[in-house]
């Protein structure tokens, strides 16, 4: 191939290149907030898991939250009548074009005593998540907003 060849080969990746960022296959695109988001939703219940609401508070509630609800109200939703044991993110929907805010389902997996016996069951839980000033945050269903 002649010197010329070569730099419209390499004009050509260029362009394909740039074109796929702009249509949203490269850096910034959904795969990339769905990466960031699911990362967020794991930690957040990775602290939840630890039963280190504190971290799960601090860390990872919106801050709108946090300046209208205090730490033991958001504790209350964590009742230790039940032991969580793991958690998957089965779904990340985003709700704007700006993927700034999202519907995550998560598959529970938790252990309780029902009659005395210990029982192993599993359930889905519905979050929202808002993305803030460049961060993620859980938006609690009893907020009303963020």
């Amino acid at each position: 191939m002649s010197l010329y060849g070569l730099k419209i080969a390499n004009a050509c990746v260029w362009l394909v290149a740039l074109t796929l960022v702009a249509c949203g296959e490269g850096p910034g695109s959904a795969v990339d907030a769905e990466t960031a988001l699911g990362q967020r939703v794991q930690e957040r219940w990775q602290a939840l898991l630890r039963r280190d609401y504190d971290a799960a508070y601090e860390n990872y509630v919106s801050p709108t939250y946090r300046a209208v609800f205090t730490q033991q109200h958001f504790y209350r939703g964590y009742g230790e009548q039940l032991r969580r044991d793991r958690v998957e993110v089965a779904r990340i929907d985003f709700t704007d074009e700006t993927e700034s805010a999202a519907k995550v389902l998560v598959n529970i997996y938790f252990t309780t005593e029902i009659a005395g016996e210990l029982q192993q069951l599993s359930g889905e839980g519905k979050e929202y998540w808002a993305k803030l000033d460049g961060q993620w945050y859980l938006v609690p269903k009893s907020s009303g907003g963020l």
